[in-house]
């Protein structure tokens, strides 16, 4: 079952949110939340910082299950988000505004199957 980034939108900003209040990244937190994610998903588990609630054995198994086509798909979808509207996911993120936030990331989810 190929993955959704707005299915894990959220994930990844509590990741972001997480890895910033930390001190790992003093920037906009929102890149480094898709690098902690795969990195979870990858291992089945929480390696750096953990999301209360996330099933991370269950998200590898997704993963795992996902054609190359699929994942490498994921990736340039939020990289494409990131690209095209990195100054108001940044401004989304800081303000926490999910809801603008989310709906960025749809886009750009949305533009990749156009």
């Amino acid at each position: 079952m190929e993955m959704k980034i707005k299915d894990f939108g959220k994930v990844i900003w509590e990741l972001a949110a997480e890895s910033r209040k930390n001190g790992r990244d003093s920037g906009s937190g929102v890149g480094v939340g898709l690098d902690l994610f795969l990195s979870n998903v990858r291992a089945g588990k929480a390696v750096e910082v953990d999301v209360p609630g996330v099933d991370w054995a269950a998200l590898q198994d997704r993963w795992d299950g996902m054609t190359d086509r699929e994942q490498t798909a994921f990736i340039a979808a939020f990289h494409r988000a990131l690209d095209q509207h990195y100054e108001s996911l940044c401004k989304a993120y800081r303000e926490e505004d999910w809801e603008t936030f989310e709906g960025l990331l749809d886009t750009a989810q949305d533009d990749e199957e156009a």
